[in-house]
């Protein structure tokens, strides 16, 4: 508190006196109020209109029973008692140090009255009181009443708070500053990309690029390894299939039957090798070969078929291998192979057929061994393998 002197008008005398006890009530500008509360000297108070009554209760800042410090009193007042409230002028509170003069004091949020140093955080009410200009020795400061006092909540501290897919630095920001991320390291061919499967539901109708649509809602976007389904929907994809330029998944040259029939002593009959899920062109290999000759007969030349050439006796024991399929117009049958099992020859022989294949009829083969009467009898051995490759 400043000091002052004032001066009364005295009514015996008619002159002006000096008067000896100061009474800020003649210098500063007031309020009349009547004590909502009990008050004590120093105390921030607010001023509320109560049934046409206007009421000085403790000022407070706290969320949700703010009330903004309208001024302050100077002495004790107690509850129902006439408070004059100063919206002028200097206040006393103690609990300070010298060092804090200077410093810029608070509306409390959670003290009703009082004053603090630090100003609340949100959504607390920020309001500036005024500058402490002094400090005694026993830790009163008064207080100078600022009218630059605001009732408006500020921001006093900004953060960012993202998912661990990023690094987050400087955060939070109380002043002034930049907020900074980057992205966390990440496993490998790793991609960022919605998850797999959210077991909800699959696709549907995406046969070719932008066609069909999504039943499955998916969910957050996540950092993963790369899934077949990633790619146009993962329609007919699978380890015999690749994917072509118009978004499609197709089989590739594909291998997709075989046999191996190890120790032939004769005919085999007719076999299912593989049943076509896709019409299409296939291409079906043949390999015989002889590890026991059967009878060297004579006669005249049959063919040279088998691998590495020569003449086949039809009075030769011979083994020949038929394909029967299925395409556009009807069944087919080939013959691509024939091999002689004469005696003192291990012979071998391959031979391959082209073919169009429609779905759900099968390619199948069979085998006719033809032996000629020996004596001794001979009885000839062979191996057959068959390839189908879907082309």
């Amino acid at each position: 508190m400043g000091i002052y002197q004032a001066l009364e008008f005295n009514t015996t005398t008619s002159l002006i006196d000096i008067v000896p006890a100061f009474d800020p009530t003649l210098v500063f500008p007031n309020t009349i109020a009547t004590a909502g509360q009990n008050l004590t000297a120093g105390a921030l108070v607010s001023l509320q209109n109560s049934g046409g009554v206007i009421q000085a209760i403790n000022a407070f800042a706290l969320s949700g029973s703010i009330a903004p410090a309208a001024g302050f009193v100077l002495t004790n007042v107690n509850v129902g008692q006439p408070a004059t409230v100063f919206t002028i002028g200097d206040f006393v509170v103690p609990g300070f140090v010298i060092a804090n003069v200077g410093q810029t004091v608070y509306l409390s949020a959670t003290t009703p009255g009082k004053v603090i140093l630090t100003a609340p955080l949100s959504p607390n009410l920020v309001q500036a009181v005024g500058i402490i200009v002094s400090v005694d020795g026993s830790g009163n400061a008064t207080i100078a009443w600022s009218t630059q006092a605001s009732t408006n909540s500020v921001v006093t501290s900004v953060g960012l708070s993202l998912p661990p897919d990023f690094i987050v630095s400087n955060s939070p920001v109380t002043s002034a500053g930049t907020l900074t991320a980057v992205w966390a390291n990440q496993g490998v061919n790793f991609v960022f990309a919605g998850p797999a499967s959210s077991g909800l539901g699959d696709l549907y109708g995406l046969s070719t690029y932008g066609s069909g649509a999504y039943s499955n809602p998916g969910g957050a976007p996540v950092w993963r390894s790369l899934v077949v389904n990633d790619f146009f929907g993962g329609v007919n994809a699978s380890g015999t299939t690749f994917l072509r330029g118009d978004g499609t998944w197709n089989p590739a040259t594909q291998l997709p039957a075989s046999s191996d029939v190890i120790g032939l002593t004769a005919s085999v009959p007719t076999t299912v090798l593989f049943t076509p899920t896709v019409t299409g062109v296939y291409r079906v290999s043949i390999y015989e070969e002889c590890t026991i000759p059967g009878t060297l007969g004579g006669g005249q030349p049959f063919g040279s078929s088998f691998y590495g050439g020569g003449i086949f006796n039809m009075n030769d024991d011979s083994v020949q291998t038929q394909i029967s399929w299925t395409d556009d117009v009807g069944p087919r049958t080939g013959l691509p192979v024939a091999l002689p099992l004469d005696l003192g020859n291990t012979n071998a022989a391959s031979g391959m057929l082209v073919i169009r294949a429609v779905i759900g009829q099968p390619i199948s083969y069979l085998t006719t061994l033809a032996t000629v009467p020996a004596s001794p009898p001979a009885t000839p051995t062979y191996n057959l393998f068959l390839r189908i490759e879907r082309l």
